[in-house]
């Protein structure tokens, strides 16, 4: 799928197409094609995949937010090297802008993105503790807005876990 040009299309695909669910297909193959493959992250890398990938994040479309989010969380976990490549990137400021908005749907995975690449990387501590960020406060206030409610269990779990790493 690397050398036959289909990561290059799925990427155009997930950075250009006009069509949402044509873009989170795209990104399910991008993801099927990377994942626990070497070959595949590299070339993704390449391509620009990783700022591709952030724009996914970025959009308000939920659905490919979380799934964009996932998917990074997931790369971070099976190939730590690339976790400072995120970091330089800035990945922890963008990621946790997203925080500042109304919660949704895509947070629990914009959370655990957060904490997977805070778990493995000083740099990525330093950003989410950046005053600037405001961090800290979002999370103290999510924490109390998903309280008690147990569909938000793993996102407090989450919170918990980022205020102990990057705040204790």
């Amino acid at each position: 799928f690397v050398q036959d040009g289909i990561l290059h299309i799925l990427t155009e695909q997930l950075d250009n197409d006009e069509d949402s669910s044509c873009r989170l297909k795209a990104l399910y193959g991008i993801s099927c094609i990377c994942r626990d493959y070497q070959p595949g992250l590299e070339a993704f890398g390449k391509a620009n995949g990783w700022s591709i990938l952030l724009r996914a994040i970025q959009t308000n479309n939920q659905k490919l937010r979380t799934k964009a989010a996932f998917f990074l969380a997931s790369v971070s976990t099976n190939s730590p090297d690339l976790v400072d490549e995120f970091a330089s990137m800035g990945l922890v400021l963008q990621l946790g802008s997203i925080l500042q908005e109304p919660g949704d749907i895509s947070h629990e995975q914009i959370l655990r993105a957060i904490l997977t690449l805070v778990s493995q990387s000083a740099k990525a501590r330093g950003d989410a503790s950046n005053p600037a960020l405001q961090l800290h406060t979002i999370l103290e206030e999510r924490r109390k807005e998903w309280k008690g409610k147990e569909e938000f269990q793993e996102s407090l779990e989450y919170c918990d876990k980022l205020l102990q790493l990057c705040f204790k």
